[in-house]
């Protein structure tokens, strides 16, 4: 059975190759050839999906091994192992965790389990989802056909002469029921073997409709459709299967359209189109089952088939055919399984190094030592590093697996916080085997793993403890880069992670003291030196403490460029490290602040880390934030004074969040000395007196034309917040929105809460403005998704009307939810925008239209030269702002005396034209670019003046087509294919009065 599975697959992937094309390019093909091309293309496929036979040929010219996974099915529990809570080996000593250190567990099954291989569990997969896709269509179907068994009853005699008689016209012997039921409302045949015609009670079926089913159970459809669900039962897993069935069954119709029709004249087709469309159905039908009414869509493509003459497609048959029969031969997919050769020691050690791997997620650092290598006595593995203790000592020194005892497939972890990543300065695996053949190496060969880089890689935020500094990667080197000191010790190469010998270098990261750094590149600002930098392949990232940070990229590109995969990776890697800047970096923050860090020449960067220097930190760890806003500065040649509103703000955390630890916020006057060069130096740093001299210290300190309300920390708290908030988010790399959906949780599961912000609980409510942009932006990202009609959408729109600036209104009213206030929003910035760029016009209407806003607007009297007619706007959205994305004036020779304006742009085709205060919206084209029902507000292609232009239109009030009534819905001309120009009256008649007013 895994043989025909693996044959299945193979089949399915071979086929679906031939079957991408023909779907992808299945309109054009039926616009091209008739349907009975693709009948028969539809009915070969299904034949080769079915059959899992192959050519003989010498090999296949693609073999693809399956997977040889094992898994391990329950088992009885093993006995206690060691030390309670940890693995090992029996008598082993526990896993060391010495001082908080991570602890590292071996994970060695000690009981065989039961196994199963992959392909024999996919086999089984495949068996049950067979198995369930044939029992639901058979059931379904007998459900149905007894139901509308028993709801129907025998057709009229006269009905049943009328059958009798196209049987006989038609050469069909076998014999067929007729009945009437109200559960269908377009005429149904059912069954493969004792077929019935059902048709709809209390209506009169024309003859075209009963020869249009007898067709199908001449042509033997009923099968055919039983043949593409067999293949759709051996293929369920493939999307392209389910296609092609959809395809035949619509299909079926176009070919038994063609045969019911077979050489009638014009008026028969015309009266068979009006009978589609008064019998349009939507639904789908049941197995073994043919349908005459179709869906809108369907109905489109059956309409434009009546009147078009088709050629036959052989050689396209044919062709499919061949492709279809080698494909499948050509591809093999052999079972995996055979026991793999032993690995020699240089090989375990690479494998063994290959396998270390670290999960951010839960902080677990792993590697595996490999099966395929024995014995497992021969492994000496080492693990050691050291641990940052706070004090600003050399740290503690961490060992393990001292006398440790391996076994093959043992899986080591250690599992390390986030504050142990932090601490830790060095983690390394050393790991040795004996190799005889390795005599020039003194018969052993070793590796050593820099654990602490593979860690460091695993995160875009590489950390340098020794320095005090943060570097933000590109996110395209997250898990793909590894450090390791360059030739000479004096700096940290960045590199692609090893493909095995085909990895390249990116740049070199150098730490050097500012004065050597500037005797050895020069006075000057970053820029200057970056651009005096032969080849320009440098950055300057800042300072820390009294040193400078910067990068030299690699000259060359040392990787083996015929690996397209690793080129590419490469040529990412190094695009964006070459797009990093100095806002990458990140000076770590110290108790005294990190004034060497700063552009001393920039006076606010001064006054913030000034505010960061006067403040008592509390914790090594915590991250330190500012922000101020600055009421006035006084300056002179040799002094200057700023007098600041000031917020600091200590947070604690990491990736997953963080909180407050401590802040505070008062006005502040902060004096600088200046020298020659123009760089500040802190002089004085005043605060105001506590308790009761609090406001009088203020106003005897600050300037008099500072006003008191200026002097509020209430009118600032908010925003000032908000903006350490952002550094926190930032600097942790922090995904902010599951945070804000768990506030917006926490106060919907409140007791209480209505759609009065005042109900909501103050601390998640705080914590919402907290997250300011981070907050608008989440609520905008689930407004635009929709259905935010409920409470949580009422809260969001409360919270966004707050950080917008406005208090929100209480939404009490029945229609008035949180979505349908973001819909006014968004209408009122994009109206917003459009005046903002366009303020010499005047906006007539404007409408959503999917992503887009479509718009009318008119220039200002005075600004109008010549023709008087309103311009067509369509705004996007780009980053955020609402940008005009094209726009179109009138061109008076479209339709001469009537004002419109025609705009291609954006996937859609806009008319807008001037009838007094009326104006037509048209949409985008349908996928086809066609359409027919013109007076149900669907697709129509509306020639004028001998060039073609398409649009959906929108009815607008009571108006269906935006003409100056010299025009009528009978003389618009249509396009049935893309090509041919038909007019109305040849395919609907006479348009209805209702609809012929012009």
């Amino acid at each position: 059975m895994e043989a025909l599975f693996l044959r299945m697959l193979t089949l399915s992937a071979a086929c679906g190759a031939v079957l991408l094309p023909l779907l992808v390019l299945g309109r054009r093909i039926r616009h091209r050839y008739a349907a009975r091309t693709m009948y028969v293309l539809w009915l070969l496929m299904a034949v080769r999906l079915i059959l899992p036979f192959e050519f003989q040929i010498p090999a296949p010219v693609i073999t693809v091994e399956a997977p040889g996974y094992t898994f391990e099915l329950p088992a009885a529990p093993a006995a206690p192992v060691g030390a309670a809570g940890q693995g090992g080996a029996p008598g082993a000593p526990p896993a060391a965790s010495v001082g908080g250190a991570p602890a590292i567990t071996p994970n060695v099954p000690k009981t065989p389990a039961p196994t199963v291989s992959l392909t024999e569990l996919l086999c089984m997969v495949w068996l049950a989802g067979m198995a369930a896709f044939l029992g639901y269509q058979l059931i379904s179907y007998a459900l149905a056909r007894r139901a509308l068994l028993r709801a129907s009853a025998p057709a009229k005699a006269e009905a049943r002469g009328e059958l009798d008689s196209l049987r006989g016209e038609l050469g069909i012997r076998r014999a067929v029921d007729l009945r009437v039921t109200e559960r269908v409302t377009s005429p149904v045949m059912l069954g493969l073997f004792r077929p019935v015609v059902l048709l709809p009670a209390g209506e009169e079926v024309p003859a075209l409709v009963l020869r249009h089913e007898l067709c199908h159970l001449k042509r033997l459809d009923v099968g055919y459709k039983g043949l593409m669900l067999l293949a759709n039962a051996f293929h369920w897993f493939n999307p392209l299967v389910w296609w092609m069935a959809r395809e035949a069954g619509r299909n079926l119709e176009l070919c038994c359209d063609e045969a019911a029709l077979r050489g009638a004249p014009a008026d028969e087709r015309r009266v068979y189109g009006e009978i589609l469309l008064r019998t349009a159905a939507g639904g789908a039908s049941p197995a073994f089952s043919t349908r005459f009414g179709s869906g809108k869509k369907q109905l489109r493509e059956r309409l434009s088939n009546l009147f078009q003459k088709k050629r036959t497609g052989a050689v396209l048959v044919c062709s499919t055919l061949v492709l279809a029969l080698a494909l499948g031969s050509l591809v093999a997919c052999e079972s995996g399984g055979e026991a793999a050769a032993p690995l020699s020691p240089f090989d375990a050690l690479v494998e063994l190094e290959d396998s270390a791997a670290f999960d951010p997620e839960t902080g677990n650092l792993t590697f595996v030592l490999p099966a395929g290598y024995a014995p497992a006595s021969d492994w000496n593995i080492h693990v050691a590093g050291r641990q940052s203790m706070g004090d600003g000592g050399d740290g503690m020194s961490l060992h393990y697996f001292e006398g440790e005892t391996w076994e093959p497939g043992d899986t080591a972890i250690i599992n390390l916080t986030e504050g142990q990543v932090k601490n830790l300065t060095e983690l390394s695996l050393d790991a040795a085997l004996p190799d005889p053949g390795a005599e020039h190496l003194g018969g052993e060969r070793s590796i050593s793993v820099d654990l602490l880089a593979l860690v460091r890689a695993a995160t875009t935020l590489y950390t340098d403890t020794e320095y005090g500094f943060t570097l933000r990667l590109p996110e395209s080197w997250q898990g793909k880069y590894v450090t390791q000191p360059d030739s000479s010790g004096s700096g940290t190469v960045f590199r692609q992670k090893s493909r095995g010998a085909n990895s390249g270098n990116i740049f070199t990261l150098y730490t050097e003291e500012t004065a050597a750094f500037r005797a050895s590149w020069g006075d000057g600002s970053y820029e200057e030196i970056e651009a005096r930098f032969n080849g320009g392949g440098m950055i300057i990232f800042g300072k820390t403490g009294d040193y400078t940070v910067y990068a030299i990229f690699v000259s060359d590109m040392n990787y083996d460029a015929t690996r397209e995969d690793v080129a590419a990776e490469y040529d990412v890697m190094l695009r964006d490290a070459e797009a990093m800047d100095r806002t990458n970096f990140a000076a770590a923050p110290t108790a005294q602040g990190n004034s060497a860090a700063v552009d001393r020449t920039d006076l606010e960067a001064c006054i913030g880390d000034a505010i960061l220097q006067a403040q008592s930190w509390h914790a090594d760890n915590e991250l330190r934030t500012q922000s101020h806003v600055t009421l006035k500065a006084e300056e002179s040649a040799a002094q200057a004074t700023a007098y600041v509103m000031a917020l600091y703000q200590g947070f604690l955390g990491g990736q997953s969040g963080f909180e407050t630890f401590q802040g505070g916020m008062m006005p502040v006057a902060i004096t600088f000395e200046k020298n020659s060069e123009g760089e500040y130096r802190l002089v004085d740093y005043w605060q105001p007196s506590d308790g009761e001299g609090y406001w009088s210290s203020i106003r005897e300190r600050f300037p008099r034309d500072i006003p008191d309300g200026r002097l509020d920390t209430q009118n600032y708290v908010e925003k000032l917040t908000q903006e350490c908030y952002a550094q926190a988010v930032a600097y942790w790399n922090i995904d902010t929105a599951p945070i804000i959906e768990g506030l917006l949780e926490a106060i919907c599961a409140s007791p209480g809460v209505t759609a009065d912000p005042d109900t909501y609980p103050d601390a998640a409510r705080r914590e919402l403005r907290c997250y300011g942009q981070s907050t608008l932006d989440y609520c905008m990202e689930e407004f635009e998704k929709g259905g935010q009609t409920g409470l949580k959408g009422t809260v969001m729109a409360a919270v966004c009307q707050e950080l917008l600036g406005a208090q929100p209104d209480v939404l009490t009213g029945p229609g008035d939810t949180g979505q349908s206030w973001y819909e006014a929003y968004r209408l009122a910035a994009a109206e917003q925008a459009l005046l903002a760029q366009r303020p010499d016009y005047t906006l007539l209407r404007m409408v959503r239209h999917g992503e887009s806003f479509v718009a009318a607007a008119r220039k200002n009297p005075d600004d109008v030269v010549g023709y008087y007619a309103p311009t067509v706007f369509i705004l996007a959205r780009r980053d955020g702002i609402w940008s005009i994305a094209a726009e179109q004036g009138c061109d008076p020779a479209l339709t001469p005396g009537f004002s419109a304006s025609v705009l291609h742009a954006e996937g859609m085709t806009v008319v807008v034209g001037d009838l007094g205060d009326r104006l037509l919206l048209p949409g985008p084209l349908d996928e086809e670019g066609m359409g027919f029902r013109a007076f149900e507000e669907t697709d129509v292609v509306l020639v004028t003046d001998g060039g073609k232009w398409g649009a959906t239109f929108r009815k607008d009030g009571d108006i269906l087509f935006a003409v100056d009534g010299t025009l009528k819905v009978s003389d618009l001309l249509f396009s049935v294919d893309g090509e041919q120009v038909t007019g109305y009256q040849q395919i609907f008649g006479e348009a209805p009065e209702a609809f012929d007013q012009g």
